[in-house]
């Protein structure tokens, strides 16, 4: 009886020991799932907290690698803006700089100019000075040497001054009375005179035809000693024109241009002419 109960007892203590073994594994066993899904549970949430990590690392670094491009850009924009502004502030420089020389080397021609044309003036007011000098010289040279012929011509005094002065001269109507004598056998015809421009006649030409000649009053003229008829005058400026060609002048006057008169030369007799003819031809006028 004893036995038996103590069997059964240590059936019993098995039975509880097993049945408490079994809910032990199974409690392990339950405790390492749980263990298991805590660490899956914890290396899921340290994967997640990795990723949103790295996630948030990357965000940021584009944030900053962005942010650093456009500060980049910034700087650039920056640095050209000042570089622009340098090199307009540089040319602007030069522009003013440049612009002062030019006006100033305007003033300096402006006053050269201005110097020339007073130079200019002042000599073109000297030639002309010099030139009236010289004509009017010419002119009391030349009024001399007519009154002297004048009066050698036997031109009375009242006739010589109306000449002097280019008045006309009134001619006194001859009285009646006895026909004036006869000239004598013995005095000569005097001879005329051809006076004519140097501007179209050459020395040269004078030479060349062989022509007796004195200078006139008027050095711009010469007076040949004898009737020069109009044939001979055209020769004698086409040789003129020739002798200037060839030395290489230009002939700018082609047209021809009579330039001569006639003088008669007056005799030595102190006996006074009361020519009309001669008087109006020295007057100005034509007989």
């Amino acid at each position: 009886m004893r036995f038996d109960q103590a069997r059964d007892e240590e059936k019993r203590r098995l039975a509880r020991m097993y049945r408490d073994q079994g809910d032990l594994e199974r409690a392990k066993k339950e405790l390492d799932d749980i263990k298991s899904r805590e660490e899956q549970m914890r290396i899921a949430q340290a994967h997640n907290e990795e990723k949103h990590r790295l996630e948030k690392m990357y965000r940021d670094q584009g944030d900053l690698e962005r942010a650093k491009k456009e500060l980049d850009d910034i700087k650039a924009r920056e640095a050209k803006e000042r570089e622009e502004k340098r090199i307009k502030q540089e040319l602007e420089h030069k522009r003013l700089q440049q612009e002062a020389e030019e006006a100033e080397i305007a003033a300096l021609r402006k006053k050269e100019a201005e110097r020339a044309v007073e130079r200019y003036k002042q000599e073109e007011a000297k030639r002309k000075a010099e030139e009236k000098a010289a004509k009017e010289l010419a002119e009391k040279e030349y009024q001399r040497r007519l009154q002297e012929q004048l009066l050698h011509s036997g031109v009375d005094e009242k006739a010589i001054a109306a000449i002097m002065k280019k008045e006309k001269i009134v001619e006194p109507k001859p009285e009646p009375g006895p026909a004036p004598a006869p000239a004598p056998a013995n005095q000569l015809a005097r001879p005329t005179y051809t006076r004519m421009s140097r501007r179209h006649l050459s020395f040269e030409t004078l030479r060349a035809f062989e022509l007796d000649w004195d200078m006139d009053a008027d050095p711009e003229y010469v007076l040949i000693k004898r009737w020069v008829p109009e044939w001979e005058q055209n020769d004698m400026w086409k040789h003129t024109r020739a002798l200037r060609h060839k030395r290489g002048k230009d002939e700018h006057h082609h047209h021809r241009e009579e330039s001569y008169e006639f003088v008669r030369k007056k005799s030595h007799s102190r006996r006074r002419s009361k020519s009309p003819g001669l008087l109006m031809f020295l007057a100005g006028g034509r007989p």
